[in-house]
């Protein structure tokens, strides 16, 4: 049995023929573009709401791998985070853009841990994040000025083509 918050977008969707029109379909619901995107294609392949959920699930299992992976969270941590409600059922089961969101947070953390050269791959998880929901907006911002921070002194490089090289991914 589905939400109202999750129906909605699928009723659109399946009334809708192309993007084009599923984008003239939406007017305001409250999730971004990018998750009626990848609800569209979900739907056209697969022709049924539940693959959502299972994308969702996918998604949290390689954010709960990455965050055990590479965190430096006791195993007692990792297991409750891993066994958490919202990671476990609300975010893995349901079909919303929230296992994008941590998805996303969980890919920046791992990426920042693991390959700190990588600033590309970064910007690309924050810009993501960004898109998926305000809540990941809201992550992004102190996440994007700790990496600019993080860059001007690690990797010595001036100020200004350190601002510009944010502002060229950002927009």
């Amino acid at each position: 049995e589905f939400w109202r918050d999750e129906a909605g977008p699928w009723l659109i969707i399946r009334s809708s023929n192309s993007v084009r029109e599923m984008i003239a379909n939406l007017g305001f619901t409250g999730h971004t573009l990018t998750f009626f995107i990848w609800q569209y294609f979900l739907f056209k392949f697969f022709h049924t709401p539940v693959a959502g959920s299972i994308a969702n699930l996918l998604l949290m299992t390689a954010a709960v791998w990455m965050l055990v992976r590479t965190s430096s969270f006791s195993t007692l941590q990792k297991w409750l985070f891993a066994l958490g409600f919202y990671p476990l059922y609300q975010y893995a089961v349901f079909n919303r853009m929230y296992a994008f969101l941590v998805f996303f947070q969980c890919a920046y953390c791992a990426l920042y841990i693991a390959k700190p050269k990588q600033s590309l791959l970064r910007w690309v998880m924050l810009i993501l994040m960004a898109e998926t929901h305000i809540i990941g907006m809201l992550a992004a911002i102190p996440l994007a000025v700790l990496d600019i921070a993080r860059t001007w002194r690690l990797e010595k490089k001036s100020k200004l083509e350190t601002l510009f090289y944010a502002f060229k991914f950002t927009f």
